[in-house]
């Protein structure tokens, strides 16, 4: 299961996560013209970070 979280800025989440120390994927484009990444929480659980 990905739970999924739409923001304004997928960049700016990205960056905010990443200087925090964060393990997180890569950003990616979409044919769509969304822009998102990928994470885990403690659990295990993946998170999806997304903007339009």
């Amino acid at each position: 299961m990905t739970l999924a979280f739409q923001v304004d800025k997928a960049d700016e989440a990205w960056q905010g996560l990443f200087a925090k120390g964060i393990r997180i994927g890569k950003i990616s484009d979409h044919p769509w013209g969304g822009r998102s990444f990928f994470l885990f929480d403690p659990e295990g659980n993946r998170l999806e970070i997304w903007s339009a």
